[in-house]
């Protein structure tokens, strides 16, 4: 099944415009060194706010079907214009335009006038004020321009089509709808009223956390740290107890676009459950069995690699986990952390999927010859991610998390036939252990660290109440349908009520 409800589509930004994004990001990140000075941001905008704020039903739609028929909303419905001007303390002035009139660079001047008379009363009185608005042609007109100049203000560097960016259109305006909806008013008056008590009854710090994300928004990641991991394994079978046998990472700093030669982490791990290699597993690995053999349990090179992390500064909002496949931190990671009975940690519950972000970068005339491409340009699973990013990022391409973990998903309601030859079919495989394994990878369309680090995107917790240790959908179809219990799932609790 799938939900259907209306989304914003961004805008897709030419290069100049994401350039644009970077640079203006860094600037305000290292010029205003720490955030007191946000407390002296007025930024503001305008929103439409309607008479009928119809709530909008969404509706589950199973596999071939046809969304219920709605009826099309009023083409021309009442509303009135909201100009807004706010800080970390609320709103300093606002008014609703006349009906029939929008912004134009004359009214705006206007507003803006009655705006520093009503800065002048406040706190911010005889301070620096910091202002920040968008790209709308009234708000970069000459004579506005010419007006906050006059104030001595400091204007804030835009981004074009960036509404996530402003803290109007990613806090406050959103804020406003819900609050509004279902409501009807019948008239002005009635309108003004409501953004009166509305603007009043925000609770404490609901502006001022608005303003200070403005920071975790301009912040990009400052590492990428390439994970790898080799494991135990059989020969044509994948409902084996896989365990961790070694965990390699190598970084790129982004803003240098380097690699960190002299910040490498790689450690051999030594299994429990199958502790003497097939020669088969020590083939495609290339691990010695020896290396094996006088290596620390998992539990021990973990805690090495957060100390690792710490010993190099890494902090873990501020650096992203690259995978070459979903698998590496879905599967891997979190199948060992279920042996050992203990909740996916918050570092791996977000990462980049760089081979997919690198398929969808390449010209569509090259995508035949994308296995070629990969093997000309890389040797390894390590060589193979750390030039892919490194290209990348060459190519002043962005990175940022693609996937995350979540506790349930619109795809497991659908009942599973299960393969009969699941054991040694890797696709087959790979869709029973999507039914298995309590937490299941999704994609992430926009991602922000304040917002959205280590939170599981259907329930919106983090990893302390969505550990990942409880199955939210138990697949009992799927055992019932296995001749014989699976290894996969009895070296662990899973299936386990």
């Amino acid at each position: 099944m799938r939900k259907l409800f209306g989304r914003f589509i961004p805008h897709h930004l030419t290069q100049a415009n994401l350039d644009r994004r970077v640079d203006d990001s860094i600037t305000l990140l290292t010029l205003h060194a720490g955030d007191r000075w946000l407390d002296r941001l007025i930024t503001g905008d305008e929103k439409w706010v309607f008479y009928d704020n119809h709530h909008r039903k969404s509706q589950w739609v199973g596999e071939g079907e046809s969304p219920q028929d709605v009826p099309k909303s009023d083409l021309h419905p009442k509303k009135v214009m909201l100009s807004v001007c706010w800080g970390v303390d609320g709103p300093i002035y606002w008014e609703l335009l006349p009906e029939g009139k929008t912004i134009t660079g004359d009214l705006y001047t206007t507003q803006l006038r009655n705006l520093k008379k009503a800065v002048d009363r406040s706190a911010l009185k005889d301070k620096k004020v910091y202002s920040q608005h968008d790209n709308a042609r009234p708000h970069v007109s000459k004579q506005v321009k010419q007006e906050l100049m006059g104030y001595g203000w400091n204007v804030l560097p835009h981004p074009p089509y960036s509404p996530d960016l402003a803290p109007s259109e990613y806090w406050l305006f959103g804020d406003m709808s819900r609050a509004f909806e279902g409501r009807s008013f019948n008239s002005r008056g009635a309108v003004e009223a409501a953004l009166k008590q509305y603007f009043a009854s925000r609770p404490a710090g609901f502006y001022r956390n608005g303003i200070h994300k403005l920071r975790e928004r301009w912040r990009h990641f400052e590492n990428l740290l390439i994970l790898d991991f080799n494991t135990t394994c059989e020969e044509n079978n994948y409902d084996y107890p896989t365990e961790i046998i070694q965990v390699s990472v190598t970084v790129i700093n982004i803003r240098g676009k380097l690699i960190r030669e002299d910040q490498k982490f790689n450690r051999f791990v030594r299994p429990v459950i199958s502790p003497v290699l097939s020669e088969y597993c020590s083939r495609i690995t290339g691990i010695d069995k020896n290396s094996i053999n006088i290596a620390d349990k998992f539990p021990v090179v973990y805690d090495q690699f957060v100390a690792w992390l710490r010993e190099h500064n890494f902090q873990e909002k501020y650096f992203a986990f690259v995978c070459e496949d979903h698998q590496t931190i879905w599967l891997i990671a979190q199948y060992q952390f279920l042996l050992l009975d203990q909740s996916m940690p918050a570092i791996f519950r977000q990462w980049n999927n760089i081979v997919t972000v690198f398929q969808y970068l390449l010209p569509k005339r090259n995508y035949d010859n994308l296995p070629g491409e990969v093997d000309k340009l890389f040797h390894g699973h390590m060589g193979l991610s750390t030039k892919i990013t490194k290209q990348i990022l060459d190519d002043n391409n962005s990175i940022t998390a693609t996937r995350s973990l979540r506790c349930n998903v619109n795809s497991r309601r659908v009942p599973l036939n299960v393969d009969p030859n699941w054991r040694t079919t890797f696709q087959s495989a790979m869709l029973v252990f999507v039914r298995m394994l309590p937490l299941v990878p999704a994609v992430v369309y926009t991602y922000f660290t304040d917002d959205d680090y280590a939170k599981c995107q259907y329930c919106k917790n983090d990893p302390d109440c969505c550990t990942g240790l409880v199955h939210k959908q138990n697949p009992y179809e799927v055992y019932e349908q296995l001749m014989e219990p699976s290894v996969f799932v009895t070296a662990t609790k899973l299936g386990v009520d």
